[in-house]
């Protein structure tokens, strides 16, 4: 009952301060991490008494709503995705697939770690699969066993506990700010790594799973985050200004070429 009535005075609260000159205005609410996740779920609870209120989640976790629950946000809630960010893979379903590929590797690999490490500290380009794995299917008969037994217990623990592979979201239309192959030079004043910005399904990154490698835990940090966004919005602002200038140009000369004939 108390939580009631706390829940009604904040809803007066809330009518009472839209009430003070602020008609019209839309209500955003913004949160980095796991306030991107708070963001939402409050956005939710929001959205009777501001039905305009937008979210802006900038690397929310991954395994945060249903599947039904993030596709409705949609509506209004954008999520970022930094390149390899760990935080907005991390589901129950991205960690299984990282165990399962982690085993599956251990069990393909044909060169033992003191000849890997020696090839990557040693060699001068990146290494081949090829030259680390078997094809998949294939490996002794020890290894055989040991993935046979791994299905197994991993088939076992996901039914006595089905909540481990609980497909959960992050929320609403997700950005993916993706990091383009590297360039030789970069404009001055820029990023050292060119990036580009596009929409992907919730689904196309969970299959993608838990990208491992040396920025996965930075690519979450919010300054750099910040950044890329602050350039690729510059980038975007100034193609449209310039396809603008160059549609007015073209509408000019033909309306002066009307005018002429």
């Amino acid at each position: 009952a108390q939580d009631g009535q706390a829940g009604a005075d904040a809803d007066q609260q809330l009518d009472w301060e839209s009430s003070r000159g602020h008609e019209g205005w839309t209500l955003v609410l913004c949160g980095h991490s796991l306030g991107a996740g708070v963001a939402t779920v409050l956005s939710l609870h929001l959205r009777q008494t501001f039905p305009s209120v937008r979210v802006w989640g900038i690397e929310p976790p991954g395994g945060l709503l249903s599947a039904e629950l993030a596709f409705k946000c949609r509506e209004w809630t954008v999520s970022s995705i930094h390149g390899c960010d760990l935080i907005t893979r991390l589901s129950g379903p991205c960690l299984l697939k990282l165990r399962r590929d982690l085993v599956d590797v251990l069990v393909r690999c044909k060169v033992n770690k003191f000849s890997l490490l020696a090839r990557m500290t040693c060699a001068g380009g990146p290494l081949e699969e090829a030259d680390l794995l078997l094809p998949p299917g294939q490996g002794a008969h020890e290894a055989t066993m040991l993935r046979q037994e791994f299905e197994h217990f991993h088939a076992k623990q996901v039914s006595e506990r089905p909540l481990m592979a609980a497909p959960l979201f992050p929320p609403g239309r997700l950005l993916h700010l993706r990091r383009l192959p590297a360039r030789r030079s970069r404009p001055a004043g820029s990023l050292a790594e060119a990036y580009e910005a596009r929409w992907i399904t919730a689904q196309e990154l969970v299959s993608q799973g838990m990208l491992i490698n040396s920025s996965f835990f930075t690519d979450h940090f919010p300054d750099k985050v910040v950044a890329v966004l602050s350039e690729l919005a510059m980038k975007y602002s100034a193609s449209s200004t310039q396809m603008s200038r160059s549609y007015s140009f073209s509408s000019g000369a033909i309306g002066g070429g009307g005018n002429g004939g």
